[in-house]
């Protein structure tokens, strides 16, 4: 499938650069990276963007929303121009082959059903979000429906559809949540197993996790392994390094660390995400990594004597949003060696960075295409110590 454009491209808000032949999808984010800053000690250390193995079909996860067009249910995704428009998606090229039918059969089912959707206006209605994750190197598959505690799904008559369907990917999991919260965010306030299992297992760099109905985990499968590859060749582990892994998620770069490593402690704030870490490091038999639940900047204040001088290492892998200054603050008062900052926001990005160039220096800034078609891109930089 060369350049071929999804039939939603224009309308749907996701795919803005699709028109575009892939290496001058390319050309566009390299250049871009060059407004991030004006500092030389920036943009002098970027690299060239190394793009992904795959372009279409390469995401793990799509969340649809539920509206109704006319009458008529629809689940899509929010117009590019009309934000309150759903556009009724019948296929999605970024994301999965099996896409199609799981839409087009809950679709049908709903529409019979007489089942209302959710407003983010009035709050009132039922059907709210559909959630699918795919492992792109296992045949697992998660449905996740999300609604409002305003009435009861057909959950047998969807399990008997959906499994039924002859899909590439096998269905391992059907989820139930039930989100009441004003806001548009899927919020689990309560959750059902009705068909297998509460996740699916995606095999990364020659380990197994575990994804969550609700847990983060990075979108494109297919470009992971080349981002780790660099990474572990950036830090050249020795074997006796003590890291600290910021913001760590379900663990995915501890775990993939930690073979080359002394010992790792690990931070994350969602207490769901350190269990699901957990997991992951019993289903990979990683006994040198210590989960710490907790705000990261608090988390630094009550451990400062204790990792001062005695960390070798800091991963900062945060949210879009960056980092607070305190934490920026705090790393540097650890003294590590060396930081790894990766970051999907160069603007946030470009600011945190900037915080650490009185002590540290930057080795290199190397982009990843994580997003095809799409503007976002990933960055991975590294910084030694002054």
């Amino acid at each position: 499938m060369d350049n071929k454009l999804c039939r939603h491209f224009g309308e749907c808000g996701g795919c803005k650069l699709q028109d575009l032949d892939y290496k001058k999808q390319l050309s566009i984010k390299q250049s871009s990276l060059f407004d991030i800053s004006p500092r030389e000690a920036i943009r002098s250390k970027i690299q060239p963007i190394k793009g992904s193995p795959e372009i279409y079909f390469y995401r793990n996860k799509m969340e649809f929303s539920f509206s109704q067009n006319n009458g008529r249910i629809v689940c899509g995704l929010h117009h590019s121009l009309q934000k309150r428009r759903v556009v009724d998606i019948q296929e999605c090229t970024i994301f999965s082959e099996d896409a199609p039918l799981i839409l087009g059969a809950l679709k049908e089912i709903f529409r019979k059903s007489g089942l209302t959707c959710h407003s983010t206006f009035s709050h009132r209605g039922f059907l709210r979000h559909l959630v699918l994750r795919e492992a792109k190197n296992t045949e697992d598959l998660m449905v996740n429906i999300v609604t409002s505690s305003e009435n009861i799904l057909d959950k047998e008559t969807i399990k008997i559809s959906l499994l039924n369907l002859g899909l590439k990917k096998r269905v391992v999991s059907l989820v139930w949540t039930v989100n009441d919260a004003f806001s548009d965010v899927v919020i689990p306030q309560k959750r059902e197993i009705f068909h297998g299992r509460d996740y699916i297992e995606e095999k990364i760099h020659n380990f197994t996790f575990k994804i969550l109905p609700y847990s983060f985990f990075q979108v494109n499968p297919y470009i992971l392994d080349d981002f780790y590859t660099e990474l572990k060749d950036l830090l050249n582990l020795k074997g006796k390094e003590k890291i600290l892994d910021l913001f760590s998620g379900a663990g995915t770069i501890s775990i993939i660390l930690a073979n080359s490593c002394d010992f790792i402690w690990a931070i994350e704030q969602s207490q769901q995400a350190v269990e699901n870490a957990y997991s992951n490091l019993a289903l990979n038999n990683i006994k040198n990594i210590t989960f710490l639940s907790g705000d990261a900047r608090k988390v630094l204040y009550s451990n400062l004597q204790l990792w001062k001088d005695n960390i070798d290492i800091v991963i900062i892998n945060p949210p879009r949003g960056g980092v607070a200054k305190k934490i920026i603050q705090r790393v540097k008062a650890i003294n590590p060696e060396k930081i790894v900052y990766s970051s999907c926001n160069p603007k946030t990005f470009s600011q945190d960075i900037r915080g650490f160039l009185d002590s540290y220096d930057i080795e290199i800034i190397q982009p990843f295409d994580f997003f095809p078609h799409t503007p976002h891109v990933e960055l991975l930089s590294l910084l030694v110590r002054k």
